[in-house]
């Protein structure tokens, strides 16, 4: 979902339907190692227009299978199972995961590509400098990349752009590491999309008639202006936490995140209606596990 303010200025530390899992990444990062690789910005999906939720629902297996529709191909070994006790294992499964709870829409569109796949990677000598791109479109050059007053160079399309690369590593496992390290590391992004699962799996645990009254909250917030929207936002931004009311904590997540993408949220909120008790139930629980997934991910990566 885009936002009328950036990711990172969006959230916030005391952003009501954070949880344990957030961490403070400006004092964790201090005492973390160093990684010589640079970080790459990922890139934020633009605006949804798949179906929603944004998870494939699973509901004949766990939400850790790598069995679904995601890519059974790249997943060969099993992923960590059923809780969240012990540690991430960082196989194949585990980083597939994780992708598809930040970039679920290029994942299940098949535009993530890995160097060397991830199905090489035991096979693949050392050193191994595993690296992630999406995939465009080819396209077919324009006539005026053949002028001979174009510089040298040209008529070559790039069909990838690197998100995140690992630094080069001995073995398959410590480079699956790196580079989740590497994703983990846009912790601006990361948080937007934990928060975001926080809240979906929120609204999908409520009656359907909170649901309504949420909405016609959030359509009468679509009225007021700018000045007045930035306003309430200082007004209520630091006083709002996970102890207050269900409606005060979306006023704020949603003054937060901004116009634009409030009125996705009221879009949301119409087809969460359109469910079924049973329904919901397993859509809070996928979400509910993407979000503990993140929260964990950062807590192990830089604890």
């Amino acid at each position: 979902m885009n936002s009328d303010i950036s990711v990172d200025s969006a959230i916030l530390s005391d952003n009501p339907f954070s949880d344990e899992y957030v961490l403070d990444i400006d004092t964790v990062l201090e005492d973390a190692p160093s990684v010589t690789t640079k970080p790459r910005e990922i890139i934020v999906p633009a605006r949804y227009t798949g179906p929603i939720p944004i998870l494939e629902p699973l509901p004949h297996l766990t939400v850790w299978s790598p069995q679904s529709s995601i890519s059974s191909s790249s997943t060969t070994s099993s992923p960590t199972e059923h809780s969240f006790a012990g540690p991430i294992h960082w196989n194949n499964a585990d980083l597939m995961y994780l992708l598809s709870c930040l970039l679920p829409d290029l994942l299940l569109t098949s535009q993530l590509v890995f160097s060397p796949p991830l199905v090489d990677l035991p096979t693949t000598p050392s050193p191994i400098h595993l690296r992630l791109y999406k995939r465009y479109p080819a396209l077919d050059p324009s006539p005026e990349i053949f002028s001979k007053h174009a510089p040298i160079g040209t008529g070559r399309p790039q069909s990838l752009l690197l998100i995140a690369e690992a630094e080069e590593c001995q073995t398959a496992e410590y480079a699956r590491v790196c580079l989740a390290k590497n994703i983990l590391s846009n912790d601006g992004f990361v948080t937007y999309m934990l928060d975001k699962y926080n809240v979906l799996t929120t609204l999908h645990g409520c009656s359907t008639a909170t649901l309504l009254s949420l909405q016609r909250g959030m359509i009468e917030m679509l009225g007021v202006s700018e000045l007045e929207w930035i306003g309430r936002f200082e007004q209520l931004g630091g006083n709002v936490d996970g102890a207050c009311a269900l409606e005060a904590r979306v006023e704020v997540f949603l003054l937060g995140v901004g116009m634009r993408e409030t009125e996705e949220w009221v879009e949301v909120l119409e087809t969460v209606m359109e469910m079924g008790e049973r329904e919901r139930k397993v859509w809070m629980e996928v979400y509910a596990d993407a979000a503990g997934f993140l929260g964990r991910c950062v807590a192990e990566m830089w604890e």
